[in-house]
């Protein structure tokens, strides 16, 4: 008389019912895993990522399989609704290994990078020559949009006026980790067709382009995790408020 294992093992091996929440399972890891996946990536990577994960699942799934009937239940076949629950623990073993990574270098990074200051707060802290201006949403969120989501935290931004005239603003991006300083400058410079000049940011440097339309903008380190973007009407006015503010070499 077969005992309650058997009886499973046959249902699983047999029941339609069985690949159904074989393959929901697998379906709902492989969900889990994707929804893992930090924000800022294309449809066609997370796409790519899906199909990776169902197919190396089922591989990794298919072996442990194949051993434990070659060597523990000899005779049962090979594929089984048990591959697809087994590649669903193994995509959700995975998922919850990722979150757990993610949040350890998050919680790493938060600490290496310190406090960062707002440009409300830099601006705010500029000489009586500049009036701070109300923030500028539609500004910050423009800036957030072009930019890596996964590289960057929190983007506020802040009008500067003169004798009563906007002639201004700040834009401070929050970086996830300090390493991605050196991939901000590059890209600024790139995007500005190498056309960039040092200048003071503080007592700090910083990169300073030269628009045709006679503005100018220049992107600089204002905390070790942050940059800040100064936006003036012309060249000279942007260098007036980006050498005003209260930046130090980081």
């Amino acid at each position: 008389m077969r005992g309650p294992d058997a009886v499973m093992s046959t249902t699983m091996d047999r029941s339609p019912l069985a690949w159904v929440l074989g393959a929901l399972a697998l379906a709902l890891a492989t969900v889990l895993r994707v929804a893992s996946i930090e924000d800022g990536h294309t449809t066609a990577f997370l796409i790519g990522s899906a199909l990776g994960s169902v197919v190396a699942s089922l591989l990794i799934a298919l072996l442990l399989r194949f051993a434990y009937v070659r060597l523990i239940r000899k005779g049962r076949p090979l594929w089984s609704a048990w591959v697809l629950v087994i590649a669903a623990v193994i995509s959700v073993l995975v998922a919850a290994s990722r979150v757990g990574r993610d949040a350890e270098q998050a919680a790493g990074a938060k600490e290496s990078c310190g406090a960062v200051r707002t440009a409300e707060q830099l601006v705010g802290a500029l000489p009586d020559t500049w009036r701070s201006l109300p923030s500028d949403p539609e500004l910050a969120r423009s800036f957030s949009s072009r930019m890596p989501q996964e590289e960057i935290g929190e983007v506020t931004a802040r009008s500067v006026g003169r004798g009563g005239e906007p002639v201004g603003a700040v834009v401070v991006v929050e970086l996830r980790r300090p390493g991605s300083r050196e991939e901000l400058i590059a890209g600024f410079s790139e995007g500005a067709d190498g056309k960039v000049e040092d200048a003071a940011l503080g007592s700090a440097r910083g990169k300073l382009y030269r628009a045709p339309d006679g503005g100018a903008t220049l992107v600089g380190m204002s905390d070790r995790c942050a940059a800040a973007f100064v936006i003036g009407v012309s060249p000279r006015t942007t260098t007036g408020i980006a050498g005003d503010l209260p930046v130090e070499p980081s």
